[in-house]
């Protein structure tokens, strides 16, 4: 497939949907349009109401991939203030960042340019120094979380490994820890890996084959630490166990939970509005997951 046409739903959801989705199709070499279909909910509605000549001439006249990204701009910011100007070049230049083909690159900037009464010079200067800027963004984000894991204390790592050991032992605790918290609910590399080999063996077989497990990290290093997390559950006794289940629990889905509201908190106060009604209702969730974990584990 060479050619991509997206359909428009007017709501935030949907316009956020197709801005994220053209940058993607575009880097596979896509040539994406944009169909807004008018005076029907969907396609079907449509043909249904008019045609099918009507919806073949309405799918002719699709908008293409700038003309819409320049038409949500011009929503968002108020292009007769000077400072909303500004924002909204800003944006556009962000959008022609995303494009990997030079040229194409160079007339989206051009388009920029005559749309907004901005010197092309100015705009392609812009724009350089904003993929610069991006780039050590990307570089300090990486050192983020390259360190990330160090800065997690013994005990925490501990609490991991004994959640762990839970999971590994039964598909009940395993649910239990995922309908609670979901598929993020580790920070060391290792407990990650371990969770997607057991969940793969849940869904293959119902459990958890140890030996298998252990075998499927080649170093051997690893595999002692693995077999040391299988071994935790055995610190405990049973009718101790969802005592120390939910203990831990507890204190791990707090922490992902909190970290989720703090980093959902600090995008919102740079974004653009139209992505901060989508974060509102993310960190709407995260706040109503917290009270739900509450509830949950007493």
């Amino acid at each position: 497939m060479t050619d991509a046409i997206l359909i428009y739903d007017s709501d935030n959801a949907g316009t956020m949907a197709i801005l994220r989705a053209i940058p993607i199709l575009k880097a596979a070499g896509i040539t994406v349009k944009i169909l807004q279909v008018t005076d029907a909910k969907d396609p079907d509605e449509y043909i249904n109401n008019f045609g099918v000549e009507a919806f073949g001439s309405l799918v002719q006249n699709s908008m293409d991939y700038t003309d819409f990204q320049m038409k949500i701009v011009k929503k968002q910011f108020n292009t007769d203030k000077h400072e909303e100007r500004l924002k909204a070049v800003r944006k556009m230049i962000e959008y022609a960042n995303e494009i990997d083909n030079e040229l194409e690159k160079q007339m989206y900037m051009q388009k920029i340019s005559e749309e907004f009464g901005v010197d092309n010079k100015i705009v392609s200067e812009q724009a350089i120094k904003n993929k610069v800027s991006l780039k050590t963004s990307k570089k300090q984000i990486q050192k983020v979380e390259k360190i990330g894991e160090q800065t997690v204390s013994e005990i925490y790592k501990k609490r991991e490994r004994i959640l762990l050991s839970f999971m590994i032992s039964g598909k009940e605790f395993f649910d239990q820890a995922i309908d609670l918290i979901g598929d993020e609910v580790f920070l060391v590399d290792l407990h990650k890996s371990i969770l997607k080999r057991i969940k793969n063996m849940y869904i293959i077989s119902k459990k958890v084959e140890e030996a298998q497990l252990i075998n499927y990290f080649p170093d051997l290093e690893e595999q002692k630490k693995v077999n040391n997390i299988i071994s935790e559950i055995e610190l405990f006794s049973e009718k101790e166990h969802d005592k120390i289940l939910k203990e831990q629990l507890k204190v791990i889905s707090n922490k992902i939970i909190d970290s989720k509201i703090e980093g959902i908190t600090n995008k919102i106060k740079d974004c653009d509005s139209l992505e901060k009604d989508n974060l509102e209702r993310e960190l709407a969730g995260w706040l109503s997951k917290k009270l739900q974990v509450k509830k949950q584990i007493k």
